[in-house]
Parts: structure tokens; sequence; C-alpha cells
């Protein structure tokens, strides 16, 4: 792969993005770009933004130059040191972007459903149902499950499609059965995010997920949280240590499980004296 040359990407996203330039030498410009930046590993739809780490185009575009300017008269180089940490994100982005396509051969196998992806969506399949959407003169269609979708977080998924989600793979019966589903579906969200997402990526991980492999997600979740009772040390550990690292050890349903679990636990040890 090829070096970018941010200085000669900003100078060619200007004339792209020049509304008084002729229109074939806008598209030519961005045309140019996008080569530049796929050639040196990044996706096109990094354009923009990989144009926007100069430190000139940095200042030009961030809402809070006032703060930063306030910053710099306190901090010399505060503003270059700014510009360098957001260039360096990207960089480490990029890096483990092209490691994942690397990983999985090209970029649209890595966007391609996994085999376990590929179960659920076969379960859900009878329930897609297509809805329009319109904002302003724009408009649009999307799909939901019976006209839901994984972010509709006030309403409940539909039971026939919780039912083909929770049939579609196995269930899990323990908790490290579920903790070790559950990484899958982490690391899938994390995979997704950086080939999907791009360098900047405009939503969380979880949303580049499908609706039916999000849900299953968050079903495995609450297994892994508080759903099944332990059944050994091990098990109370990874537990612990899960919430602990999501910062849900305090939460009402894990605590209440994990107290549960470690009574079971008591009382079996009192059983063998």
């Amino acid at each position: 792969m090829k070096p970018l040359d941010i200085p000669k990407l900003v100078k060619i996203m200007a004339i792209a993005n020049d509304p008084n330039s002729p229109a074939g030498e806008r598209q030519a410009a961005r045309a140019r770009a996008e080569a530049m930046v796929t050639a040196a590993g990044y996706a096109a739809s990094d354009t923009d933004a990989l144009a926007q780490t100069a430190p000139r185009s940095f200042e030009a575009s961030n809402p809070f130059s006032a703060f930063d300017d306030e910053m710099e008269k306190r901090e010399p180089g505060y503003k270059a040191k700014r510009a360098a940490k957001q260039a360096e994100r990207l960089r480490k982005r990029s890096e483990e972007r092209a490691r994942i396509i690397r990983t999985y051969g090209s970029e649209e196998a890595a966007r391609a459903p996994t085999a376990l992806e590929k179960m659920v969506l076969q379960a859900v399949h009878p329930f897609i149902r297509v809805k329009k959407w319109r904002e302003g003169r724009e408009s649009g269609e999307y799909e939901t499950l019976l006209g839901w979708t994984a972010h509709d977080f006030f309403k409940e998924c539909p039971p026939r499609v919780q039912k083909a989600i929770e049939k579609a793979i196995p269930m899990p019966t323990n908790v490290a059965e579920a903790w070790e589903e559950l990484s899958f579906w982490e690391l899938r969200e994390e995979e997704l995010d950086h080939v999907v997402g791009g360098i900047n990526p405009q939503f969380s991980p979880d949303w580049y997920l499908a609706d039916a492999c999000a849900h299953r997600r968050n079903i495995i979740r609450d297994l892994v949280e508080h759903k099944l009772r332990a059944q050994n040390i091990t098990e109370i550990q990874i537990r612990l240590e899960y919430l602990h690292h999501t910062g849900c050890l305090h939460d009402e349903k894990p605590a209440t499980a994990l107290i549960a679990d470690l009574e079971a636990l008591r009382e079996s040890l009192e059983a063998l004296t």
C-alpha cells in the first residue's frame, strides 16, 4: 500500500468540494481523491474524514475553535498535539481495518454474514417487512422484522421473531457457553465497525450488526449478566470479570445474580461437608 499524502489530498478535496468549480472537475477531483485513499488501504467513504486530519483543515471545521484558541494561549502547541492525536487515532483504525480485511481475504468477504449470522438471518427471513420513510424532501426504505428493529428501544421484539432468533442457534445452557457466544458477537461488532464504519464511523459498533443478530447478542448478553445461574467458581469469575469490564457490576439484576451464584456455591460446598 502507498503512504497517504494528506496535504495533497486536502488540495484535491478543496476542488471536489468547491461549489464554484464545474461539476465535471469536482467529480474528477473526488474520484482522484478516493483512488488515493483506497490505494493507501482506507475505505473510499473515509476520504472526507482523512482530508480533515491536516491541522489547517481540522481548525477550520472545528466547532470548538474558540475553546481551542484559548487552550493554545495557555498551552502553546495544543492545536498541533490535538491534530496529531486525531491523525494517530485514524491511522490506528485504518491499520486495524486493513488487518481485518486481510484476515477475510477481501472487503466484500469481511462485510458478508458469517456462518452464525446466516443462521440467524435465515431464521427471521419470513418476518422481513419493508417500511418507507420520509424526512423533508428525502425518502427511502428500510427493512424491519414485523415492523420492529433492534433500535426500537421502547418496543418489545415480536414474540414470533424472538422465538425464531432463539431457535436459530442452540441456546447456551451455562454461563461459559453464553460467554463464548457473546464474545463472538462482540468481536463481530468490532469487525463491522471498522470495515463498514470506516475510520470515522457515524454510529456505535452495535449499529452495524443486522437487527436479528443484534437482538441475539442482547439475548445472550442477558444470559451472561444475570439470567443463567453460574455452576462453578470459573463461571462466577467469568460473570464478575465481564460485569467489571462493562461497568455493570452494581446494576440491580447482575448484582442479584452474583449474590445468588455465591449462595448456590455456598450451599453446594456445605452439602459436601
